[in-house]
């Protein structure tokens, strides 16, 4: 079995969710001898906005479909934790669930995206380059 990025749907509701928007060290661990990549750390280290903008498109193609039909809102914010934030979940503000001063939904699905694909949008990420951001609250 291919090992996979697991993204959770509570991790959209809090400050340090999705591992604080730190890179996956198994992630890490793993792209030297399947990806051919040699020190991905320093791809990280050099542009942390990599991880960023690979996570919310990871986000948006595999997390948000499965939600449905609860409506969901995310939003990129600038933050040196979690950069992947539920702006509004079932048509209710969810963002001061980010800082704790309310309780987040209680959403108990997650998705696992193998690593081959997390790879493959790491790179198509680099390819673009630039990102978008909105400044965190």
């Amino acid at each position: 079995m291919q090992p996979a990025l697991t993204l959770y749907a509570s991790s959209l509701f809090y400050k340090s969710g999705f591992n604080d928007g730190d890179f996956p060290d198994e992630l890490m661990d793993w792209l030297p001898d399947h990806a051919g990549w040699s020190e991905p750390e320093t791809y990280y280290a050099a542009d942390r906005d990599i991880w960023d903008r690979a996570l919310e498109r990871l986000v948006r193609e595999h997390l948000l479909p499965v939600l449905a039909p609860a409506e969901v809102e995310i939003e990129v914010v600038d933050s040196c934790h979690n950069p992947v934030r539920a702006r509004t979940y079932g048509g209710r503000d969810v963002t001061l669930c980010w800082s704790g001063a309310l309780p987040p939904p209680q959403v108990d699905i997650s998705v696992g995206v193998p690593f081959a694909r997390v790879a493959e949008v790491l790179r198509e990420v680099m390819d673009e380059g630039g990102a978008v951001r909105s400044p965190a609250p």
